[in-house]
């Protein structure tokens, strides 16, 4: 006997089983390939009907499972039903779902903080203070994407089985998990490499482009595992989840280093500093909202499949929770821009040249230093 599915699916301890109609187990074996799993009975079945239990893991990790019957000849008069496949309690569903919101805070507020001292803090203003600041932040933020990462594998092969929470010292099946522990390996090597590379002074070039390169493998990890491997065309939606991934990631752990940034000083020389990382931290965030919003949509699009889809499933409510978030995010930004913004250039702390921000020194001292360096453009 042979059960096609739509995707490729993986068989658990909990293999496939056949019952006769009075409920007894027919004795077969079972195996899977390219979406079919074949059940091969040790011998001739005798007329009646049976009631096929199957339980399987589908590609994105979830555990599906159903029955069918099938008949020999005339169906039997009664029959007995199969027993119900055991199901993990919620103690695994919401150990599973605090591990995924872990590492996914960890690993995009550290991927983030990466891209705000590169690319968004400017190097002469990331002093040692700041930097110590931002590399404990980072720290901390590592060390939970990766226990998260180590307690969501070890959760999802047993969430793939039916098992609880005891069984995982004695029932992990690391087959049923292959693309979780390869995704786990990925943001393991990445997020520690950073965390090591990172170090009490600003980067350089050099530590900047590795510093990046870490950060970048790190947010393409979760693209690995997920809803979006159940879907297509890949190139498309594995591009819109990473693009996505990569876009919370400079949001989240830009504010945390705004944050740090704003909280660090309140001399004319940190006033200056602030106006210069809002301006540029602005410059970054604007698109990225776009970014996120035609990611989502593609996501959404993909998944879904139908604006009923929104309201009856539990993916399409926390889609709808995502996008009011969203919005909140959209009316920040407008207000950074179109508010505090001006507000800030017609500050008397710092003037705007050449798209950037650039000091002004205050001390009757350096004002014909002041002028002489203005005259050359170079600050």
């Amino acid at each position: 006997m042979t059960l096609s599915f739509s995707e490729p699916v993986l068989l658990t301890s909990r293999l496939v089983t056949t019952y006769d109609a009075q409920g007894s187990v027919v004795a077969s074996s079972a195996s899977t390939a390219d979406g079919q799993v074949r059940v091969v009975f040790d011998d001739r079945l005798a007329r009646g009907t049976y009631v096929v239990a199957w339980f399987v893991v589908s590609s994105d990790g979830h555990p599906i499972s159903g029955s069918l019957t099938f008949s020999v000849g005339a169906r039997s008069a009664t029959v007995s039903p199969p027993p119900p496949p055991a199901e993990s309690s919620v103690a695994v569903t919401s150990t599973q779902a605090v591990a995924s919101w872990a590492t996914y805070l960890g690993l995009l507020s550290s991927a983030g903080l990466v891209v705000f001292v590169v690319l968004v803090l400017p190097r002469r203003y990331a002093g040692r203070l700041l930097v110590a600041r931002v590399r404990r932040l980072l720290r901390l933020a590592v060390a939970l994407a990766l226990v998260g990462a180590a307690v969501g594998v070890a959760v999802a092969g047993l969430y793939a089985q039916g098992l609880e929470l005891g069984a995982v010292l004695t029932s992990f099946d690391a087959s049923l998990v292959r693309k979780e522990l390869g995704s786990a390996f990925v943001l393991t090597a990445a997020l520690v490499t950073t965390a090591a590379v990172f170090g009490p002074t600003p980067p350089g070039p050099r530590r900047s482009a590795l510093l990046l390169t870490c950060a970048a493998l790190a947010v393409c990890a979760p693209a690995l595992v997920g809803h979006t491997q159940s879907y297509g065309p890949a190139p498309l939606v594995l591009g819109a989840d990473v693009l996505h991934l990569a876009a919370g990631a400079v949001w989240l752990g830009g504010l945390a280093g705004l944050t740090l940034t704003l909280r660090s000083g309140t001399s004319d020389v940190s006033s200056r500093r602030d106006a210069e990382v809002l301006a540029r931290f602005s410059a970054v965030a604007g698109p990225l909202v776009l970014a996120v919003a035609v990611a989502g949509v593609l996501l959404g699009w993909r998944i879904l499949g139908s604006w009923s889809a929104l309201v009856e499933t539990t993916y399409g409510t926390l889609l709808l929770v995502k996008v009011v978030l969203g919005l909140a995010v959209v009316a920040v930004a407008a207000f950074n821009r179109f508010r505090l913004l001006p507000r800030v250039r017609r500050s008397p702390f710092g003037i705007r040249a050449r798209g950037s921000w650039y000091d002004v020194p205050c001390s009757r001292s350096w004002a014909s230093w002041s002028r002489s360096s203005w005259s050359r453009g170079s600050w």
